[in-house]
């Protein structure tokens, strides 16, 4: 007999912490999306100026997504967004972005790693201690946009949006977050704070839901997920939990008119992405 999953039965949905379940859902009333895809890590060069060094690498197939979703929103959200690539994925353009009903970020996330200290999150830790340690994870935990390779040089706005600058942006009215790819070689032991650490830097910053993937997977089923869940959602008007069960269910039964059988029936496809809900 067939493989039956949870989400064959079930809607499901994630939750940080005990208390956001109190918390009341409300609908996003923000403007157009936005979104961020493929930004140019090395920010803009002047003429015979050495590129940096690599600490973020170019995203594979980053102009095919960006293309492929600009003509998903036209022609089947029938839909407004603003799309920011290459140099202009900056930091200084995403602090200027207000209220899109929903955010999209192609790029990699990143961990830094600590001293040892720093991230000791043992139970028996003193208040003051753990308050210390997650302030260090948020800052120490982000968003690689435009000329993120080249930190060091820009101030500011380096192009590595840490947890506590994505907790203040103006995202009130933002219904959804979406991390569509996780990539980064910056890695640390506690990659699963980290990962808790943006969600909650989202919740933080006014945005119920949160999307993001666990690990890498094919961009063309990264893409179909992603394009079903948005068409489920706002044209179909499922709620979000649902429109990405649905999205899953429909990745896992398509059929690649060359082949046989259904190419990305195996969960590694499709079990990715998890939505983690306040």
């Amino acid at each position: 007999s067939a493989i039956k999953f949870l989400g064959d039965e079930f809607d499901v949905d994630y939750i940080a912490s005990g208390p956001d379940l109190l918390v009341e859902r409300q609908a996003g009333k923000g403007g157009p999306a936005a979104f961020f895809l493929n930004p140019d890590f090395n920010g803009r060069l002047k003429a015979g100026e050495e590129a940096p060094r690599t600490i973020f690498p170019v995203l594979n197939d980053g102009d095919g997504e960006l293309r492929s979703f600009q003509e998903f929103i036209d022609k089947r959200l029938f839909s407004k967004a603003s799309f920011y690539h290459g140099v202009d994925a900056s930091e200084e353009a995403l602090k200027k972005v207000v209220s899109p009903r929903w955010i999209h970020f192609c790029t990699h996330s990143y961990v830094i790693s600590a001293p040892v200290a720093e991230e000791d999150f043992s139970p028996g830790q003193l208040p003051q201690d753990r308050r210390r340690a997650v302030s260090g994870l948020f800052r120490r935990t982000g968003i690689a946009l435009s000329g993120a390779n080249r930190a060091s040089e820009l101030g500011k706005e380096d192009g590595r949006l840490n947890a506590i600058e994505v907790s203040g942006l103006r995202l009130e009215g933002t219904e959804l977050a979406v991390l569509s790819r996780n990539e980064s070689d910056v890695a640390s032991q506690n990659a699963g704070l980290a990962a808790y650490a943006l969600t909650r830097a989202f919740h933080v910053a006014g945005v119920p839901n949160v999307l993001r993937s666990l690990w890498k997977i094919p961009v063309e089923a990264r893409t179909r997920l992603l394009q079903d869940f948005y068409f489920n959602h706002f044209r179909q008007n499922l709620s979000v939990p649902e429109a990405l069960s649905q999205a899953k269910r429909s990745l896992r039964e398509y059929r690649d008119p060359g082949q046989d059988g259904h190419p990305y029936d195996h969960p590694f496809y499709w079990a990715a992405f998890v939505l983690v809900s306040r």
